[in-house]
This record gives C-alpha cells, sequence and structure tokens, in this order.
C-alpha cells in the first residue's frame, strides 16, 4: 500500500501543473495541458499499475469532466479519452457513476443535440456503453438517465450513434431486466423512428433490439400481473 500511494504520489506531483492549466483562458493552453494528462497517465510507459490508478483519477476525475464542456472540440475530445482509459483499467468503474452519468445527460440526454460533433457524439455513446457493460446492478438508481439518454441517441442524425445506442439498450434489458421492463414503453418511439433508416444495418439491428425488449417486457409484465 505504501509503494502504492508513493508511485500515486509521484504522478499527480507532475500533473499538478497541467491541472492547474485546465482553468486557463487561452485554448492552446487547456490543449497542451490535456496532450500533456494524456501523454502522462494512459499513454505513460512504463504503464500506470492498476492500483496506482484510482488515488489518480480521483484527483482528475472533475477536472476532466468539466472539460466535457470545454469550447474546444480537441479539448472535449482528450478529456473523454483519457476518462475511458482510467474507467478501463481501474477496480469498480462504476463507483464513479456519480459524478460521470450527470456530465453524459448534459452531453446526450438533452432535447436539442449539444455536442455537435458526429464523431465526439459516438465517443459519448461509446463511452456510455462501456459504462453499462461494467455496472451491472449498480444500473438500476441510474435507469431514468440512462433512459434519458438513450432516447434522445436512438434518433440521433448519426447512423453510428444510433447502433450503438440499440447496444446499449440491450445491455440495460439484461442488467436489469425486473427494472427496465417497467419504463420499457418509454424506449419503444425513438426505436420506431430509428426502424425507418436508410442503413439496413441500422434497421436490422433496430429490428433485434425491439425483439429483445419485448421479450423482458411481456416476460415480467407476466410475471408481476
Amino acid at each position: 500500500m505504501a509503494a502504492t500511494d508513493q508511485n500515486s504520489n509521484a504522478v499527480l506531483q507532475g500533473l499538478a501543473r497541467h491541472l492547474n492549466c485546465l482553468g486557463e483562458e487561452n485554448k492552446m493552453a487547456r490543449r497542451r495541458a490535456l496532450e500533456s494528462i494524456k501523454k502522462d497517465t494512459i499513454k505513460r510507459n512504463p504503464a500506470i499499475e492498476a492500483a496506482d490508478c484510482k488515488p489518480i483519477l480521483n484527483e482528475i476525475l472533475k477536472p476532466l469532466l468539466k472539460e466535457f464542456s470545454d469550447s474546444v472540440e480537441k479539448c472535449r475530445e482528450l478529456a473523454l479519452e483519457i476518462l475511458s482509459g482510467f474507467l478501463t483499467v481501474v477496480n469498480d468503474p462504476e463507483d464513479y457513476l456519480p459524478y460521470v452519468i450527470p456530465v453524459l445527460v448534459q452531453r446526450l440526454g438533452q432535447q436539442d443535440i449539444t455536442e455537435p460533433s458526429e464523431e465526439l457524439r459516438l465517443q459519448l455513446v461509446t463511452f456510455l456503453q462501456t459504462i453499462l457493460e461494467c455496472s451491472g446492478k449498480k444500473l438500476t438508481i441510474y435507469l431514468d438517465d440512462v433512459l434519458r439518454m438513450l432516447q434522445r441517441t436512438l434518433v440521433d442524425p448519426f447512423a453510428d450513434v444510433k447502433k450503438v445506442s440499440c447496444n446499449c439498450v440491450t445491455i440495460v434489458a439484461k442488467a436489469i431486466p425486473e427494472y427496465f421492463y417497467q419504463q420499457s414503453e418509454s424506449i419503444i418511439k425513438p426505436l420506431l423512428l430509428a426502424i425507418t433508416h436508410q442503413h439496413s444495418k441500422v434497421r436490422s439491428l433496430v429490428i433485434y433490439t425491439i425483439g429483445k425488449l419485448l421479450t423482458v417486457h411481456f416476460k415480467y409484465r407476466l410475471k408481476y400481473k
């Protein structure tokens, strides 16, 4: 444990100046700071040990999440890449849901599209998929927020966002079916809108998703009737 603390503290000391620069008005200063954070963390050579990742992430999480709404697209992209990299290796990534989910709702769950970049919206919804895959039953208290996001992303103009969103629906239905069935009807309308998409792969995936959703819905409806 002492060695872990020493290693993570050494990394954090090196990151301190870069984290301070994230508050700069100069957009290039923020971008350079994020590039340095990326280089010193998820791209560090040799790689940071898994045991050292959590104390580092605890310190940089909130500054990174703030950058999700940066006016500069590259800054938003870098912040997302860094956080995604950490959550794929850190122990208990679901512990960060209380911080991550509200920010994702801000970026993906609004009536109007908040993130103008199609590629970044795809990265965001892919990030959401990763979170859903590792969260299991802990998704329950965030179900309303997750459905709010999926209601918007399923009708996103970008076909790839629709496809990943379908995967997310299936993951949630499988992870917490006993809760999902109660609200599954809220996701039917956006799925039906997506089923008319011009790409056959999108239509096929939507039909498959609807089938999975209805299976869960009727199974638990009969069970609790």
